[in-house]
């Protein structure tokens, strides 16, 4: 009965020990063990709970990207893993590595030292790693587990200055063409840069905004990011001219045609010359005031010029400031100002003088016509008076036809 007992008692032990082996190579990549669960938290690991303690040391407790800490492991018994939850651990002398995705994990299962040293470096994008774990764990053959969890954090990251952008954590300068203001974290997701649009009168050259050239133009809006684009010339309107790679107006009295190049040689106004019967008149060319003429060429930017007035011809008289013909019978000498009041023709007046000897011979004839002469016009006559000038009874009223036809001996004098 005595070795039945002690058989039981041996074969309890045993199974007790089975129980609380250290197998580090059954950890996962998720830490966990052979059971469900994470062997860095549970309470108990195969019916024994584990101890805590400090097992690591770390040359940094920050980092920022691509960064390399140290860590130092101590107090390890012959039986050990080292899981990280991201970066990459260098793999310990005589561990093995196991195949994961974003952790690491290696192990060792016997004969490791009391002290190793690990080299861990840390994601060149610490986009969403604020943290991160290196835990280990160690036990000797059957013993109780000894775990530690060390955690790193990631340094503070300057922010990106202006025309900078965040591209897998890090600042990255904007591509040429495209800005961005100062202040992106490289830890908060990339950013991207806004293409730099030219202001009016801007060009793009060579992924940069430039001025337009003297006496060209262009709308705002072009994308520096893009190809090159040019300026367009500008084009003077009328009477404007080019000085100095601009459009001006053109002096009072001259002209010029539309369409000037502005970004070419500096241009000049054309003198305008006034019509005929035109003067000018704060230098344009005006018209000639009624009655008055003016050759055609005055030019229209010098001083002002005057048209001269228009002189009748003889028999001509003015009405409404042009010249016009006597009426028949009527006369007028030259020189009337068309441009002046209206003028008047004169009736024409002869005055006929006989011979005395020629009028005796027609006393008697002209005694018979005397009768037929009273019912003539007197106003359509002539007064025949002697050679000597006097006044005598040979005299006698005549119409100024009849005289002429007459072919009368001695002078007529028109008035």
């Amino acid at each position: 009965m005595a070795a039945r007992r002690a058989w039981i008692l041996a074969l309890a032990l045993a199974s007790s020990s089975a129980l609380a082996r250290a197998h580090p190579n059954y950890v996962g990549c998720d830490r966990t063990g052979s059971g469900s669960g994470d062997v860095m938290t549970k309470s108990s690991i195969m019916g024994v709970t584990p101890t805590d303690t400090t097992l690591m040391t770390a040359s940094s407790t920050t980092y920022a990207p691509g960064d390399s800490v140290t860590v130092t492991l101590s107090g390890l018994s012959s039986g050990a893993f080292v899981h990280t939850s991201a970066g990459t651990p260098a793999t310990i002398s005589g561990f093995t590595a196991k195949t994961c995705t974003g952790t690491s994990l290696q192990y060792k299962s016997s004969s490791v030292s009391s002290t190793e040293t690990l080299t861990w470096t840390a994601p060149s994008d610490l986009t969403g790693v604020a943290t991160v774990e290196i835990s280990a764990g160690t036990a000797s053959g059957y013993g109780q587990i000894k775990r530690h969890t060390l955690t790193l954090t990631r340094a503070a990251a300057a922010a990106c200055a202006a025309n900078e952008r965040v591209s897998a954590g890090a600042c990255a300068s904007c591509a040429a063409g495209t800005t961005r203001a100062a202040g992106d974290d490289p830890y908060a997701g990339d950013t991207t840069c806004a293409a730099t649009l030219c202001a009016a009168n801007e060009r793009v050259s060579g992924k940069a905004c430039v001025a337009c050239a003297a006496g060209t133009t262009n709308a705002a809006g072009d994308d520096a990011s893009g190809s090159d684009t040019t300026c367009d010339a500008t084009l003077c309107a009328s009477n404007e001219y080019v000085s100095g790679n601009a459009c001006a107006s053109c002096a009072t009295g001259v002209t010029n045609a539309a369409g000037d190049d502005a970004s070419g040689v500096d241009t000049t106004c054309d003198g305008s010359l006034c019509a005929s019967d035109q003067r000018v008149s704060g230098n344009a060319c005006v018209s000639c005031d009624a009655g008055t003429t003016n050759a055609a060429g005055d030019d229209a930017s010098g001083a002002d010029t005057t048209c001269a007035a228009t002189l009748c011809a003889v028999n001509q008289r003015v009405s409404g400031n042009a010249c016009v013909s006597c009426d028949a019978g009527t006369t007028n000498a030259a020189g009337d100002d068309a441009s002046g009041a209206d003028t008047t023709c004169a009736a024409t007046t002869v005055l006929i003088v006989e011979d005395e000897a020629a009028d005796e011979d027609d006393d008697e004839d002209d005694a018979e016509d005397e009768d037929d002469d009273e019912d003539e016009d007197d106003d359509d006559s002539v007064l025949e008076i002697s050679s000597d000038g006097a006044s005598s009874a040979s005299t006698r009223v005549v119409p100024a036809a009849a005289a002429v036809l007459a072919g009368a001996v001695g002078f007529c004098l028109y008035q």
